[in-house]
């Protein structure tokens, strides 16, 4: 289930101009 959050947080974040600074921090997480 995890892994499946954070594909989709993952693609709602590419989806935004500047989500990728987000996704680049989940992946820290």
């Amino acid at each position: 289930l995890i892994l499946r959050a954070c594909a989709a947080f993952a693609l709602l974040q590419f989806t935004i101009p500047g989500g990728r600074h987000a996704v680049h921090h989940a992946g820290l997480l």
